[in-house]
């Protein structure tokens, strides 16, 4: 078994060693995420399949891929309508590869539980995709709302939103 620091295998524990191994490992992580952004459907069917814990991490710790995993994130939340007679968010397309509501939300409650730029960047793009659908404060008019109100906006920085902080205590 490799020992901690042991990185090439012999026993010795090198710096140099170490450094080569990091450079090396962000060099394939270079390549292995340009391949899997290359394609829409290989990145799609790789979220699918991929706990969304884990996509929070990747997201987290590789800045290249925050933008198109949200982008993707948003493709799907606008295949969700809402459906009064259930009170719920529902597929469009029940045969498609999308994510349901409760999976959606699942994705952005994680997204907002990561690092501090990576939940910066998820709110943003939650208000400013609000704010495209009439900025409405009402449940079942836009799905982006009732994210940041089923999330509690968990993700939101109190003292940099007074906003809604303030909606949040009036209503």
């Amino acid at each position: 078994a490799e020992q901690a620091g042991d990185r090439d295998g012999d026993g010795s524990s090198s710096p140099g060693g170490y450094q080569e191994s990091a450079e090396g490992d962000e060099c394939t992580a270079g390549l292995l995420l340009s391949w899997l952004l290359g394609n829409q459907e290989r990145f799609s069917a790789f979220c699918l399949c991929i706990p969304c814990s884990h996509l929070a991490f990747l997201a987290g710790h590789y800045s290249q891929l925050r933008r198109p995993y949200l982008d993707l994130l948003t493709g799907w939340g606008r295949h969700l309508h809402y459906d009064p007679l259930q009170g719920q968010w529902v597929k469009s397309c029940l045969d498609k590869a999308e994510l349901s509501w409760e999976e959606l939300r699942e994705r952005f409650i994680c997204l907002c539980q990561g690092s501090t730029p990576l939940k910066e960047q998820t709110q943003a793009a939650l208000e400013f995709l609000r704010t495209q659908d009439g900025d409405f404060r009402v449940r079942g008019l836009s799905v982006w709302t009732d994210l940041l109100m089923e999330m509690g906006c968990s993700c939101v920085d109190t003292k940099a939103t007074g906003k809604l902080t303030k909606l949040s205590k009036s209503g």
